[in-house]
């Protein structure tokens, strides 16, 4: 996910009429305003709600073992198209303007943005973390509308006002179902009848691009912030349980354990090419449930891999980066490397 920084900043240089350089200046100032707001959202959410803040960057979901996670598709899609519309001749402005049109609409249709930003509105709430956060709503603009509305409510809407400057439902639905045309000037949306002047669209698909760039930088920061954290987190209440990070140097943060008081583990993590867990029960609103075995064997002792932790105050001062965490491929089992 890393490498969105380097494609962003290799497409967004859309040449609009009277120079390049007004071009970078304007998509320069749209990432440092996005990034802005973005840092503010997900340093807001982790005020709120550090647990359910974690669970929102883990991107808590259901087993599932191979490719199958859309995100690491589109970034490799994003890739290639970046590569085929740089390779472009400047001679032939239409086809990378096409080229153009193909990330946006690759972009502004990927579910994970509006998730983790939904999901983060909702920490800020103090709302639990939702799997799917949007329930039946599949399309964008969908989407976007109720994520305006969340953010309103709690006065944090300049996220939703940043993604509105550059969301075009039209110029979307024209591209993706062959219903357009592009002259010298205009992109003509044929059903509609809209016209929009090029200058005017290309402005759409340079904030759109620096906006993109902007939340995966930021979304990747923070994972990688988590390595200057403390990683373990007793929780003081009658079952005792300690709150656990993973992080590794190449992922940052990349999933969590439960340790209960009986010895039993739950456990969630995220891997580019599997997404796994133990002990995690999907309720029906969307929501998880981490489970353990027996209530009554539960102790109002802090347990570590089912071992008795003897110096909890000790435990509490170690940091993430002082640890490589790693997960085996087929067992559900947490192997730490010290770093010391």
């Amino acid at each position: 996910m890393h490498i969105l920084s380097t494609i962003f900043r290799a497409v967004g240089g859309i040449k609009m009429k009277g120079g390049g350089r007004a071009n970078s200046i304007q998509k320069a100032t749209s990432y440092r305003e996005f990034r802005k707001h973005l840092n503010e959202l997900f340093s807001s959410a982790h005020e709120s709600q550090p647990m359910n803040c974690v669970f929102a960057l883990t991107r808590v979901d259901y087993v599932a073992y191979g490719h199958f996670d859309p995100t690491v598709e589109v970034i490799d899609a994003v890739s290639s198209f970046s590569k085929l519309r740089n390779d472009a001749s400047s001679e032939d402005p239409n086809t990378q303007l096409r080229l153009d049109l193909l990330i946006y609409c690759h972009l502004t249709e990927l579910s994970m943005p509006y998730d983790v930003i939904m999901n983060l509105l909702r920490c800020c709430k103090k709302e639990p973390n939702m799997i799917s956060p949007f329930g039946e709503q599949k399309y964008p603009i969908n989407k976007i509308q109720m994520i305006k509305k969340y953010a309103q409510e709690i006065r944090k809407d300049q996220v939703v006002d940043d993604i509105e400057k550059f969301f075009d439902n039209n110029v979307r639905n024209a591209f993706s179902h062959s219903k357009y045309c592009i002259t010298e000037d205009d992109f003509r949306i044929i059903d509609e009848k809209i016209y929009i002047k090029l200058d005017d669209l290309r402005t759409k698909l340079n904030d759109c691009f620096a906006f993109y760039q902007a939340f995966f930088d930021v979304f990747n920061g923070f994972k990688m912030g988590y390595r200057t954290f403390y990683k373990y987190h007793p929780q003081e209440n009658d079952e005792r349980a300690i709150f656990e990070l993973l992080t590794n140097e190449e992922l940052g943060l990349f999933g969590f354990c439960w340790h209960h008081s009986d010895g039993t583990v739950s456990m969630f993590y995220r891997l580019p090419k599997e997404v796994s867990g133990q002990n995690m029960r999907f309720n029906r609103n969307g929501g998880v449930t981490f489970v353990w075995g027996e209530k009554n064997a539960l102790k109002r002792k802090y347990m570590l891999n089912g071992q008795l932790v003897e110096d909890i105050e000790k435990l509490k001062q170690t940091r993430c980066h002082e640890y490589n965490d790693f997960v085996s491929m087929n067992k559900h089992k947490r192997i730490a490397k010290n770093q010391k």
